[in-house]
């Protein structure tokens, strides 16, 4: 997903307002333009629809991270050649929320297993692919090592 959590949550209460906007002079007496409840709407289906990700062209030995807004992917084709390699990270993530009294709360943590194509030096990574669950990393990134003719590299935990 492109926005955290709480702006998910947040763009899910922009397309109730949108929805109850548009609908609302329907439903009541009083009239209001109709079309002032589309502008919420669109900025809570942004929010809550968009995400990033990476295509695999395992042919032509191309990829492209992307990021899909509407439904449009937007990015550019790579090559895959300067990267021989292909490894398994864990990461932990966690969001926070900070109030103005200098408090700081973790409103979620969770823990990723991300792999990634590392280039001939070693020193520049591409993400590839993330799961919660380790086994199914493990058997991803074997898979794509084969596919991909990548060698992998064993991280230390």
């Amino acid at each position: 997903m492109l926005f955290p959590p709480a702006a998910r949550t947040a763009g899910t209460v922009f397309i109730l307002i949108g929805v109850y906007m548009i609908i609302y002079p329907f439903i009541s007496e009083i009239d209001l333009n109709v079309f002032g409840g589309f502008l919420p709407l669109l900025i809570g289906i942004f929010m809550v629809s968009s995400t990033n990700g990476v295509l695999l062209d395992i042919e032509n030995r191309t990829f492209k991270n992307y990021t899909n807004i509407f439904g449009f992917k937007q990015g550019s084709w790579k090559s895959m050649n300067p990267y021989p390699y292909i490894t398994l990270l864990r990461h932990q993530v966690s969001t926070y929320a900070h109030s103005k009294s200098n408090r700081t709360a973790q409103t979620s943590s969770d823990l990723y297993y991300d792999i990634y194509l590392i280039d001939a030096s070693k020193r520049h990574k591409t993400h590839i692919q993330r799961t919660k669950d380790q086994e199914e990393a493990k058997e991803s990134i074997r898979q794509l090592a084969d596919l991909l003719d990548v060698e992998i590299i064993v991280s230390k935990p």
